[in-house]
């Protein structure tokens, strides 16, 4: 009787995740860039690049989410910059409550926003020609409404958001938390949520079992210039000051968190928690940079090369995947 030979076990693979992985390379980073720049430990150059995450992360909620249905939104830094331009013209009459420039900044970014998904969901133009567009006309629209002029000298009340700290921490901190945790909650514990991951992975699967899915589209760009215009808020009161070039090369850098962070360029996967770590890693970058006094000429190369080189991992992700 023979036997047939057996073929010895291949050995198991130890394959961390991603989330640890990602978080290594924080690990990694901060010790090289510590090492080389003892500063990079300072108390204030650590709230800077939390501040500066914090922008970052705030608009991430909502690209996570644009990404998660297959689109894009470069236009994030228009919107941000038009919605704090306008904001910041009318704080500086301190005669008017702060909460009606809050409030109309609030406006405007959600119709910017929503304006993108109308046209990337009803009139069907691809979400890139649309939010390119919507980046040249809001940069635009900057530049006349403000006359190429900064707006400054805002009221004290207002420059708390900025400013404020609450034991020691900004309170920016605190309303990204928030944001955040809200964020977190809606994709993973609402039928919107489900919504969402179901049109990244099969929009026309999703309209035949009932998704409006136009209406998913318009309400997650209608929420990323919501979370545009916030984070505008934040900055001009940080700063003091609302510039007309506010927040250029903002889309690249949220961009790359998010797809850093995992979320799949095709749509279908990926998380908010992942894109906060993402972002993380960029902050970390651009501060690195800062501090090891490299040109600020190379910064949007370099953002560029990072974007490029996150989608390709982000391709071979895919490929894994699908063998």
């Amino acid at each position: 009787m023979s036997t047939t030979p057996q073929r010895p076990l291949a050995p198991a693979k130890l394959k961390l995740p991603e989330s640890w992985i990602l978080i290594l390379v924080i690990i990694v980073m901060c010790l090289v860039i510590g090492i080389a720049e003892p500063v990079f430990f300072s108390f204030e150059n650590v709230i800077n690049i939390i501040i500066s995450i914090s922008v970052i992360s705030i608009v991430g909620i909502g690209m996570t989410m644009v990404i998660l249905t297959g689109g894009i939104d470069v236009s994030v830094g228009g919107i941000l910059a038009l919605s704090a331009a306008i904001a910041g013209s009318i704080l500086q009459n301190k005669d008017i409550p702060i909460v009606i420039p809050i409030v109309i900044a609030l406006l405007v970014g959600t119709a910017a926003g929503a304006f993108n998904g109308f046209c990337t969901a009803v009139l069907r133009i691809p979400a890139l020609i649309v939010t390119l567009a919507m980046l040249s006309i809001t940069r635009g629209l900057v530049l006349i409404y403000t006359r190429a002029q900064a707006s400054y000298g805002f009221a004290k009340s207002f420059l708390v958001l900025g400013q404020g700290r609450i034991v020691g921490i900004p309170i920016v901190v605190y309303l990204t938390i928030v944001l955040v945790a809200i964020g977190i909650f809606v994709l993973s514990q609402t039928a919107f949520g489900r919504k969402i991951y179901a049109v990244g992975n099969n929009p026309t699967a999703s309209r035949i079992v009932g998704i409006r899915v136009k209406a998913i589209l318009i309400s997650i760009y209608a929420i990323t210039g919501a979370l545009c215009a916030i984070a505008g808020l934040t900055t001009i009161s940080r700063m003091n000051a609302a510039a007309a070039i506010l927040a250029e090369g903002l889309e690249f850098q949220v961009i790359t968190a998010v797809v850093i962070g995992g979320t799949s360029i095709l749509g279908g996967r990926g998380s908010i928690g992942k894109t906060i770590i993402g972002a993380v890693i960029v902050g970390l970058i651009l501060n690195g940079l800062q501090l090891l006094g490299v040109s600020i000429y190379y910064n949007q190369f370099l953002s560029g090369l990072i974007l490029l080189v996150a989608v390709m991992l982000d391709m071979l992700r895919q490929r894994k995947t699908q063998e």
